[in-house]
């Protein structure tokens, strides 16, 4: 059987012929993208778990707010303010 689209996409990424389940590869990405719901989870976990981390392309870098526009209380609030001040700094 051939490989899946998602197998396709991610074999061409990493530079290989193929790739099946349980594969691990390092990939060139074209994109990275996170919505509001969990971006404020990642960017605790790049500020406090990650060991020197770095993104090597910010350009790369997209975060979509579309969950809850305009905030609906203080608390997401203060989450879609997390991702804006992360996007702003120098610090990856």
């Amino acid at each position: 059987m051939g490989m899946t689209i998602a197998e396709k996409i991610i074999a061409a990424a990493a530079g290989v012929e193929s790739v099946k389940p349980g594969d691990i590869h390092t990939v060139q990405l074209d994109r990275l993208m996170s919505n509001d719901g969990t971006t404020h989870l990642t960017v605790d976990m790049y500020n406090n778990k990650l060991k020197n981390p770095h993104i090597a392309d910010t350009k790369k870098l997209v975060f979509i707010v579309d969950h809850n526009v305009p905030s609906d209380c203080p608390k997401t609030a203060a989450s879609q303010k997390k991702n804006e001040r992360f996007c702003k700094s120098k610090q990856h």
